[in-house]
């Protein structure tokens, strides 16, 4: 088996069932755990995940270049986007 060098978190490490008090601690945990791979790691907010920590607690928490967007290159033929698709949402009562 190929050694892995790249690990991608797509999110919602908690929600908003799990306490909001224990919420830093929770991802706090989760990132140890992410420190230990041997390789990349690129993370991605959660919708859930913002149901108790907001935006700027998730950014540094993940190390992300200061939003929740941005790309990265695993390998020169590969190019992943990661968007904020929880940053503008719109609602109707239709």
């Amino acid at each position: 088996m190929a050694e892995r060098k790249t690990l991608v978190n797509f999110g919602d490490i908690v929600d908003g069932h799990f306490p909001k008090e224990e919420s830093i601690n929770a991802v706090q945990k989760v990132m140890n755990e992410f420190e230990k791979f041997n390789g990349s790691v690129y993370h991605m907010i959660g919708n859930h995940c913002l149901y108790n920590l907001p935006r700027s607690a998730l950014i540094t928490l993940f190390k992300m270049p200061g939003r929740a967007y941005y790309d990265f290159s695993p390998m020169p033929s590969y190019k992943f986007i990661v968007l904020d698709a929880y940053d503008v949402g719109l609602r109707t009562t239709h």
